[in-house]
């Protein structure tokens, strides 16, 4: 499965704070993390990657993608692709005028899951049918809800 992550507000602190890890002590590693990651992002991230997952960065801002893996890196994990808004404004583009509107698209890179904490991307999952889960800033139990439903997805593979 292909799972993305965003990043203001779900796993880097915007306008509601949440508890996020120290700056790492080596010095290389400190410098490289410019953005704090929420507390059990890495830790899941490993688990996804350990289980075969892809595990990507679906983002609105225009960080640079390569400065991007290099936070992750610093941090203690690592994500594959980080489409950020240069590339989803292309993709949409290519793809026409019924997607212009659109947000975000996971669909559009083959990404299977969503991790949002936006309640209008939320909107749009429904709208242009695509998985997402919400997390919310407050959510204290946010990695397990992400853990719960990809176990609830390969549990309905398996099966099939």
């Amino acid at each position: 499965m292909r799972i993305a992550f965003d990043l203001d507000d779900t796993i880097i602190p915007g306008r509601i704070p949440f508890p996020v890890y120290p700056r790492p002590r080596n010095p290389i590693r400190r410098w490289l993390c410019r953005e704090p990651l929420r507390v059990d992002c890495v830790e899941l991230i490993n688990e996804l990657r350990a289980d075969g997952h892809e595990v990507w960065v679906y983002t609105t801002s225009y960080r640079d993608p390569f400065w991007t893996k290099l936070m992750f890196w610093a941090y203690g994990t690592r994500v594959g692709r980080v489409i950020n808004n240069s590339e989803h404004d292309r993709m949409m583009e290519k793809m026409g005028h019924a997607y212009s509107r659109c947000t975000k698209f996971p669909p559009a890179f083959g990404i299977d899951l969503l991790i949002d904490e936006c309640g209008g991307v939320l909107l749009e999952s429904q709208e242009y049918g695509f998985e997402i889960v919400q997390v919310l800033p407050d959510d204290l139990d946010w990695a397990e809800k992400i853990r719960q439903r990809v176990g609830r997805d390969k549990q309905k593979s398996d099966t099939q």
